[in-house]
């Protein structure tokens, strides 16, 4: 399958039939969780599913959770104004839900927010 740049070759039926049904659901507005181990294809599989969706001329944003402290992630997602803490940039910053709007939003890593 071919999809903007990049070709994705899918060779068993489980692999067939999960990027049909990635394809079916790219089609809707749903939120889409793909989970599994380190190094299996996920955002292989997210790029596809952005390339394919109503949100393809949005961004894709990619967020490495693993790579931020816990208590950098809510200025990361939400942003924050000019002062908001000490360090702040003088002009604040957009947070990346709003970057990513109209787009996709992928985390890589896992977010744990208790």
């Amino acid at each position: 399958m071919n999809f903007g740049c990049e070709i994705l070759i899918a060779e068993s039926p489980q692999m067939k039939q999960l990027l049909e049904m990635l394809s079916q659901v790219s089609k809707t507005y749903a939120s889409i969780l793909i989970s599994g181990p380190s190094g299996v294809g996920k955002e292989v599989l997210t790029k596809y599913v952005h390339q394919t969706s109503l949100r393809n001329r949005g961004p894709f944003v990619v967020l490495n959770c693993a790579a931020i402290h816990e208590n950098l992630i809510e200025s990361e997602l939400f942003g924050y104004e000019k002062g908001a803490f000490s360090g702040a940039s003088s002009s604040g910053k957009e947070g990346l839900i709003e970057t990513a709007d109209g787009g996709t939003l992928f985390f890589t890593s896992k977010l744990i927010i208790c």
